[in-house]
């Protein structure tokens, strides 16, 4: 629980406790204006004292961004939190639960977009916010221009349709560079189609081994035929596959199993679970869930967002962590590692 909120001034700054956690700021109105994490409280929060006693003196030298939130804040508030991971799970449960206004680009969702596989005869992808549930859909990714790189980047590798006409084109820029398979002019059967779909719905699941087969194969004759510029791009594609079905990998087994993560910086460790994307706090008689997970207004796929958004926190802190955190999926109400 919070705390009461206090004036912002030098006197009660000296007060707050010399260690990590999050801070709050609300304005005259007592709304809560921002969120923010630090390792050094009483540091973090006195740098903001300081950079509005330089802009009652004059100077202009803060960015405009910073320099609004610094003259609005009236009264603030912290919560003590043991390690980073906390403080980085704790400051996006409630940014998105108090929506400050100067958070902007976590307070919300509005540009988070799904892939989904179209239900056609021959299918193709599509984006979209809100994707059907009954279909099959992936995601979310960060806005629209990523999940458009990605569904070109796919087409180009399966040879999958981007177009969304079933009617032959009388000119296929893509049929014409061999970068579609043109089941519009009926140059793949329906079964052929189909394993092209199923690779599509592996590799969005996670599944790199056969987009690294085949650009391993367009390597191989890129070098042989010494074209040092297809070569870096197709390096640079092959280290996307890897990034990206990683990530995927993580996501969908958070998304559907039990996960704990052991924080082993802290004596005696940390153990956060996470039961099918909701976080409890291990170790309390009460469990936590988020504020937001079932409330109202809020629905399926934004509960996805919210899930998705954890397990980003998590795969990142994880990844630059090294051997200070351990992890582990367990299968259903059984618990078993998988």
């Amino acid at each position: 629980m919070l705390n009461s909120f206090r004036l912002f001034n030098k006197k009660n700054i000296q007060y707050i406790p010399d260690k990590g956690g999050i801070y709050f700021f609300q304005d005259k109105q007592k709304a809560i204006i921002y969120i923010g994490k630090a390792k050094k409280l009483r540091n973090r929060i006195k740098s903001y004292y300081y950079k509005i006693q330089k802009l009652k003196s004059g100077f202009n030298d803060i960015p405009l961004v910073h320099r609004n939130l610094c003259l609005n804040i009236s009264f603030f508030n912290y919560k003590i939190t043991p390690n980073e991971l906390e403080s980085l799970l704790v400051e996006n449960d409630m940014i998105k639960k108090y929506m400050p206004e100067y958070n902007i680009k976590q307070k919300n969702f509005p540009e988070y977009k799904f892939i989904e596989i179209s239900n056609n005869k021959y299918p193709f992808l599509k984006i979209t916010s809100k994707p059907d549930q009954n279909a099959d859909w992936y995601g979310p990714y960060k806005d629209k221009f990523y999940a458009v790189d990605l569904i070109n980047f796919i087409a180009d590798l399966y040879l999958i349709r981007s177009c969304q006409d079933d009617q032959p084109h009388k000119k296929c820029l893509r049929y014409n560079l061999n970068k579609c398979s043109a089941p519009c002019r009926n140059k793949i059967s329906p079964a052929e189609y189909s394993v092209l779909v199923k690779s599509v719905k592996k590799f969005l699941t996670g599944n790199p081994n056969k987009a690294l087969a085949d650009l391993q194969i367009k390597l191989n004759l890129a070098v042989d035929k010494k074209d040092i510029k297809k070569q870096k791009q197709i390096k640079k594609n092959i280290q996307f596959v890897q990034k990206f079905t990683s990530f995927q990998r993580f996501a969908n087994r958070f998304y559907h199993n039990y996960f704990i993560l052991a924080e082993l910086s802290t004596d005696p460790p940390h153990y956060y679970v996470f039961t099918q994307g909701k976080w409890s706090k291990a170790g309390e008689s009460s469990i936590y869930n988020s504020p937001l997970f079932n409330s109202p207004g809020t629905d399926y796929f934004d509960n996805i967002l919210i899930m998705y958004d954890q397990a980003k926190i998590l795969y990142r802190y994880i990844n630059s962590q090294n051997t200070d955190c351990g992890f582990f999926f367990y299968k259903n109400s059984e618990v078993k590692k998988i």
